[in-house]
């Protein structure tokens, strides 16, 4: 019994820790979105493999022998050592994809699960009448084989604690941000793009500030708090927060929490529309970073974008337009070429152009670099300064390398 239990723990581990990841990976069923992946991926969330032993045990109150339980569960035993192998192989091939976080509330999740778990094993222990033991066997095989239902309802006793976390960090990270007075905010949003625009932003502007953004792609409400409790300095001079959201409201609730006075729109797209409901949805969340905007700051939106140029804004903020090609923007390209060396482009901007080079590559960074040379002049530098930087850039990992 005891080697029994021993490996069934063993491959509920494995099975827990990669529906956490799913967990993880669909954002905690923020608006359903675990859910609905469950619902997709039946056979990925239910294996059959894993309802094999109720068969075995379904002999116990039948023939009523001890040696009859032994084959039963050293059977099962080696169904699931079967499963722990395929976990084992899985695992090793999917090692390049995005790996489960270690978080405080995935730790919390884990103990929760070896609870539920921990009781089921616990009240079968306490019985050895046959009928109660091949009850209680069925239901820690049921149990694995919901393991994806455990794991959401692990997560639904998790949410009081969740939150209480979440109002912590928000609130020791609302104080940091607000002790810094002179702190100036920029937010990048959009439904491409944002990440890169972000590493170029804070390439050029790094000539003359002290700059600190958001790492990677952390642009949620937790990663705008991770930022700015963990790695904002009292030193840095400009915070440039990249913004992401899969619902309308959120990019508002981010930019209450950071204020930021400048904001990027990189593209208006379909990402996510399955859960904005439509692009029109996708089109009011994006703005809801330039609506959020103070009259005295600065949009750049893309005069190339129709769902950018057709929006008609509810605030008064100055707003400079991006475009290649199209002389009435602010700032243009044109003349752009493609090489072995990377790009080069006609920069206009006012009644000047320079040319610009850069080692990066396609339309889009033509765009992320407009967009970063007219916030750039915004804030006072110099068109050297910029040539320089952007002649410097580096490709943001795992795009075009």
């Amino acid at each position: 019994m005891i080697l029994f239990l021993s490996v069934y723990c063993l491959y509920v581990m494995y099975r827990s820790m990669e529906a956490m990841h799913m967990l993880q990976q669909n954002l905690y069923n923020e608006n359903n979105r675990y859910l609905k992946w469950v619902a997709k991926n039946i056979s990925k969330a239910f294996c059959l493999l894993d309802f094999v032993p109720i068969l075995f045990f379904a002999f116990i109150p039948i023939l009523k022998e001890k040696p009859v339980t032994d084959i039963a569960l050293i059977a099962s035993m080696f169904i699931y050592l079967v499963g722990i192998v395929f976990e084992y192989k899985r695992n090793r091939a999917n090692q390049n994809k995005l790996p489960l976080k270690g978080t405080s509330r995935i730790k919390r999740l884990f103990i929760t699960i070896l609870l539920i778990y921990g009781i089921a094993i616990y009240f079968m222990l306490q019985y050895h009448d046959e009928l109660s033991l091949f009850l209680l066997l069925n239901l820690l095989v049921i149990l694995l084989g919901c393991i994806y239902y455990v794991v959401f309802i692990a997560s639904i006793i998790d949410t009081p604690l969740n939150k209480l976390e979440y109002l912590y960090y928000y609130r020791k990270a609302k104080k940091k941000l607000d002790s810094y007075a002179k702190l100036e905010v920029i937010g990048i949003t959009g439904s491409y793009g944002k990440t890169s625009s972000k590493n170029i932003l804070n390439d050029i502007l790094s000539s003359k500030y002290i700059v600190r953004s958001t790492p990677k792609n952390y642009n949620t409400p937790y990663g705008l708090m991770m930022t700015i409790n963990n790695y904002l300095d009292k030193f840095d001079e400009i915070l440039i927060a990249e913004m992401g959201a899969y619902t309308v409201g959120r990019i508002k609730n981010l930019c209450d929490f950071v204020h930021p006075k400048y904001g990027i729109l990189t593209v208006i797209g379909e990402a996510h529309l399955e859960s904005f409901g439509s692009r029109e949805n996708i089109q009011k969340t994006k703005f809801e970073l330039i609506e959020s905007l103070p009259s005295d700051g600065l949009a750049i939106l893309n005069m190339d974008d129709e769902y950018q140029v057709n929006y008609k804004l509810q605030n008064n903020v100055k707003v400079k337009w991006i475009s290649i090609e199209n002389e009435k923007a602010d700032v243009y390209a044109t003349n752009v070429k493609c090489g072995s060396f990377g790009m080069s482009f006609d920069c206009h901007y006012g009644n000047e152009k320079v040319t610009l080079k850069t080692k990066l590559l396609g339309s889009h960074n033509v765009y992320n670099i407009l967009a970063s040379v007219a916030l750039a002049q915004e804030l006072g530098i110099n068109i050297d300064d910029i040539k320089n930087a952007v002649a410097s850039l580096r490709a943001t990992e795992h795009r075009l390398e």
